[in-house]
């Protein structure tokens, strides 16, 4: 009889381990969809760093990227959330830890004794109690780990998220700021063009007083001098957008906003080293977070 239930109690302890695996997540690499190339049609030699705008050695583009990374507010609200991801992580792997629960109080009673002949008196009373309790949950289906899992999954993509976000918000920076030095440089030869076409107004006018020049040719110039003049308001303006837009990224209100540029771009670093597409996209951040994703939502 005793061979025949320690039988019984193998068959339910290997059934129940069979239960077990059963239930057990499995994480399978998913194959890519697209046949990538083996490599890019234009290639260079450079390195390719992190903080990439540093090649351009602009001491000016270093100090307002570094000041967006501090005061942009996409960027402080996508820092807020890798600290909410880190608390939810944090909080789905306490429930794999014991847990203590300690409870202490305090009662304090008065009781009224006596007769109306004797008197009455009051009975103080104080009692004190503590108890301590521990407790830990078995997590025999695994529950408990893959939400700690897709608690640390969903953290890993959340920084991702971040890393993407900056990198785009460095490229929009640089971009305005050049953009900015363009339209310097557009200025700068629209002010001189104007200057010219305002002298020779001034030449042809003076002609046309002395007879030696007709109507049609000062009234010619003049619409250029003021094509001159309302196309350089155009480019003021377009300026003014440019800073506008730079102010946002930055963290400052944009009334009010100007930056010291000047017309020259920069000397252009050697093309960096592409290497094969397969390894740009393990280094894009927004790849890493959607498959970071696919990963906690199959734990």
């Amino acid at each position: 009889m005793s061979q025949v239930v320690s039988y019984s109690c193998r068959l339910v302890v290997v059934g129940l381990w069979l239960l077990m695996v059963g239930c057990a997540t499995r994480v399978a690499d998913v194959a890519p969809p697209v046949a990538l190339p083996e490599a890019f049609s234009v290639s260079g030699e450079g390195n390719l760093p992190e903080r990439w705008w540093r090649e351009l050695n602009d001491p000016e583009l270093d100090a307002l990227i570094e000041r967006a990374f501090d005061a942009n507010l996409s960027l402080r609200a996508a820092w807020a959330r890798l600290e909410q991801a880190e608390a939810v992580l944090r909080r789905s792997g306490a429930a794999l830890e014991p847990s203590l629960n300690l409870d202490l109080g305090f009662r304090r009673t008065w009781q009224r004794v006596g007769t109306e002949d004797d008197g009455f008196s009051s009975v103080e009373t104080r009692r004190r109690s503590a108890g301590l309790a521990a407790s830990y949950e078995i997590d025999l289906w695994g529950r408990i780990r893959s939400e700690r899992n897709a608690a640390a999954l969903g953290m890993l993509a959340t920084r991702e998220d971040l890393r993407a976000l900056a990198i785009t918000l460095s490229a929009q920076i640089a971009s305005l700021w050049y953009d900015l030095h363009e339209t310097q440089g557009q200025l700068d030869l629209l002010a001189a063009q104007t200057d010219i076409t305002s002298r020779t107004l001034q030449v042809i006018t003076g002609r046309f007083e002395r007879g030696r020049a007709s109507a049609t040719d000062v009234l010619q110039q003049r619409q250029l001098l003021e094509s001159r003049r309302g196309e350089m308001q155009r480019v003021r303006s377009r300026r003014d957008v440019i800073e506008h837009a730079l102010a946002v990224l930055l963290g400052d209100p944009p009334s009010g906003a100007i930056f010291e540029t000047g017309a020259k771009l920069p000397e252009l670093p050697p093309l960096p080293a592409t290497g094969v597409p397969a390894y740009q996209l393990n280094r894009r951040p927004d790849v890493r977070a959607a498959y970071l994703d696919v990963q906690a939502a199959d734990q």
